[in-house]
């Protein structure tokens, strides 16, 4: 997996992700569940990841 982008806001990366997906790319959002859960967990895990796989 690579990741390509980091967002501070997890809502701006499933918007993100989901364009992805729709061009048929497999996004994955990293730590998005985890800040959904537990907003405060946002900046200890430096914001929420996108990645998509190497191939």
């Amino acid at each position: 997996m690579i990741e390509i982008a980091r967002f501070a806001d997890v809502y701006e990366a499933e918007i993100a992700a989901s364009r992805l997906r729709a061009d048929g790319y497999a996004a994955v959002l990293g730590g998005a569940e985890h800040v959904k859960v537990n907003p405060l967990v946002l900046q200890a895990l430096g914001g929420v990841n996108l990645s998509v796989p190497n191939d």
